[in-house]
């Protein structure tokens, strides 16, 4: 701004401007001293002025620097705005580019769980078929199963009940033990119960038919079976072994041991003329020979005694028992032999006359087959008709 000068510029023209001046002072004075108010009062002005336009300098500056500060501030603001914003659509982006892959991977997940939901569908019918299929078929075992177990039991009680039997049969009469040899027919006597000369039919040709057409004996299996002679041949008698022994029992014993087995006879011929049969123990072929005849209706030891038993039906289908009793080891006594028919005791028993230690069981037949044999072999399928549970020890001899 322009300095305003107090005093106005005055300029003077010599002597008479003094004068004039002189004579106008007064008023000069009175003009001069309004001037100077007015220029009091217009340099106040401008004091003023002055002071106002600091004054509003002052305050513009204030409020530039607020603006400055507040724009600075609205720059920070607008810096942390724009921060905030890029943070949120940043995190927004991330949030649905994370919702996108989940959404995504939710589906694969979904496919792969369904395909192998029915891929484990698929292996599970066919898991549970092959069970249905083991099921049946264990079923199946199950019932075999049981129907054996039932076979067994049945078979348990039953032997079970036969040794209940055994053990009272041996306290009640005196400790008999039945001794179980499994037997058959072997051997065809060649000495003196030959078919012919010819020997057609022996041991080790133990069936056929005689070159010379007598009748002799054949074994098939348990079967001894008697082929009758043709026209003007002869029906010859034949003695036919079995092939075990029955042995006295080794080492210490305190119970009678017992041996027994039977024979089912079949007559061959029709006039029962020429029918013989014989059975009976051995111990030497022909030398010791305990026996029963049926025809004559006697029984015989091995000294050839003959002990008649009266009246004795000899018939087709009879079934007749032999057996053979050991003592115990401490008693003193010989071995004894005894005849059954139909299943029942015939007779009185007979001490052996010497003490041996086996016999063997024989048979002679003439127009008489053996048409089943019982050793004893399977007594639960096949028992004897003779009870050996109810053998007491025989105190009758001859």
């Amino acid at each position: 701004m322009a300095d305003i000068p107090l005093w106005p510029a005055f300029q003077f023209d010599g002597i008479g401007a003094e004068e004039d001046f002189d004579e106008e002072s007064d008023s000069h004075d009175e003009e001069e001293l309004t001037c100077l108010n007015s220029c009091k009062d217009v340099q106040l002005l401008l004091t003023e002025k002055e002071s106002s336009d600091s004054d509003f300098e002052l305050i513009q500056s204030n409020d530039i620097i607020k603006l400055e500060k507040n724009f600075n501030n609205i720059q920070i603001d607008e810096g942390k705005m724009k921060r905030k914003i890029n943070t949120y659509f940043e995190n927004e982006i991330k949030s649905k580019h994370q919702k996108l892959n989940s959404d995504v991977l939710n589906e694969e997940l979904k496919q792969t769980f369904q395909k192998m939901f029915v891929e484990l569908k698929n292996e599970n019918s066919k898991q549970i078929n092959a069970l249905k299929e083991i099921i049946e078929k264990k079923d199946e075992k199950i019932i075999s199963l049981e129907n054996q177990v039932k076979q067994m039991n049945d078979s348990f009680d039953k032997r079970f009940g036969e040794l209940t039997g055994l053990k009272q049969f041996n306290r009640t009469y005196k400790n008999v033990s039945y001794v179980q040899i499994k037997n058959k027919w072997k051997y065809i006597d060649q000495v003196g119960f030959i078919c012919c000369n010819n020997k057609c039919i022996n041991t080790d040709k133990p069936y056929g038919v005689c070159i010379e057409g007598n009748g002799y004996v054949n074994i098939i299996n348990d079967e001894i079976r008697y082929i009758n002679c043709i026209e003007k041949a002869i029906n010859k008698t034949s003695r036919v072994y079995a092939e075990y022994l029955f042995n006295r029992p080794k080492g210490y014993y305190i119970n009678y041991s017992l041996f027994y087995f039977e024979i089912k006879v079949k007559i061959e011929e029709e006039n029962n003329k020429n029918k013989w049969m014989v059975i009976g123990l051995s111990y030497n072929k022909d030398t010791y020979l305990t026996r029963l005849l049926a025809k004559t209706a006697q029984i015989k030891n091995e000294k050839h005694e003959e002990f008649n038993l009266g009246k004795l039906s000899f018939n087709n289908g009879d079934i007749f028992g032999c057996g053979l009793v050991y003592p115990p080891t401490k008693i003193n006594e010989l071995p004894y032999i005894f005849f059954t028919q139909n299943g029942k005791q015939i007779g009185k028993a007979l001490f052996s006359k010497e003490n041996f230690d086996w016999f063997r069981p024989y048979v002679i037949l003439r127009c008489c087959s053996v048409i089943e044999t019982n050793f004893g072999n399977d007594l639960e399928k096949k028992p004897f008709i003779y009870e050996i549970t109810k053998h007491e020890i025989l105190k009758e001899f001859y």
